[in-house]
């Protein structure tokens, strides 16, 4: 899967909850608080899909080479489509795109 880059806007609730520069907000495994608290703001973000199904995507700080499960929890009101990564299935009657 292709990964989309941000940068960070901002980090909330002690690494709990941080937003990227296209307003979409993010919810970060509880064990990964900590890691996010100390990222810098405006460093890069790559956007992918993960394993964890209750944090199912990965936020890859690209700067420092880490990683933390998150969840995707829509973005501030009065912006544009969501921006969150999707992926192409196919079955044998047509094709769509789901989000990851």
């Amino acid at each position: 899967m292709k990964s989309d880059v941000h940068w960070l806007k901002e980090v909330k609730k002690g690494g709990r909850v941080i937003i990227l520069d296209d307003e979409s907000i993010w919810e970060i495994a509880p064990s990964h608080a900590g890691d996010t608290c100390t990222w810098d703001l405006v460093s890069g973000i790559a956007v992918s899909a993960g394993k964890d199904s209750a944090f199912p995507f990965r936020l890859i700080n690209t700067g420092i080479g880490e990683s933390v499960d998150a969840r995707h929890l829509g973005r501030r009101p009065g912006e544009a489509a969501p921006a969150i990564p999707a992926v192409q299935r196919t079955n044998s009657s047509s094709t769509a795109v789901f989000p990851a």
